[in-house]
């Protein structure tokens, strides 16, 4: 593990220990009921840094440290069942993200145009800058495109994403 995700860890362990410390509550003593307890405490308190309730990610993170624990005391036969039993990892919520209005992507355009550039190259960085952000392709993604990739009739292009995997991605007739 790399330095600070053992730095986390132990972090988390710690606060796992101490909340059951400060209940009283032994190993023989743990339950899905406690860690129940456990992560809805960890909802409810505050961040020590900030002072804002912990993120979804932290919570996560803290459940995975549960389930780390409760896999090594029922090797060590010190537990009987998983902690986790039942309990659902915190999931964040995804949210759209909202895309240029067409005035910030003639001004980003426009910005783009005037980078002190090869002024060959000045067409193929606007195409690009348009792509990227009227399509939400990745740069890596947009820069494997090649003419066989377009799909005029059906006005998609096909693009290989992470892992390989191929998607159909829509453009518009502007580009």
């Amino acid at each position: 593990l790399a330095a600070e995700n053992r730095r986390n860890l132990i972090s988390q362990y710690q606060e796992i220990s101490t909340f059951c410390g400060d209940r009283g509550i032994a190993i023989p003593d743990l339950s899905v009921g406690v860690a129940r307890e456990y992560m809805v405490w960890l909802a409810e308190r505050p961040n020590y840094n900030n002072g804002k309730p912990l993120s979804t990610a932290t919570r996560a993170k803290h459940y995975i440290c549960l389930r780390r624990l409760s896999m090594f005391l029922i090797e060590r036969g010190l537990l009987g069942s998983s902690l986790i039993e039942g309990i659902r990892r915190p999931v964040r919520r995804r949210t759209m993200v909202q895309g240029f209005s067409v005035q910030q992507l003639q001004a980003l355009i426009i910005e783009v145009r005037n980078v002190r550039t090869n002024p060959r190259y000045k067409d193929r960085m606007s195409l690009l800058v348009y792509l990227l952000a009227s399509t939400g392709l990745r740069i890596n993604e947009a820069l494997q495109l090649r003419v066989n990739s377009f799909d005029h009739n059906k006005r998609t292009l096909l693009v290989i994403g992470k892992g390989d995997k191929e998607r159909e991605v829509p453009f518009s007739y502007d580009l």
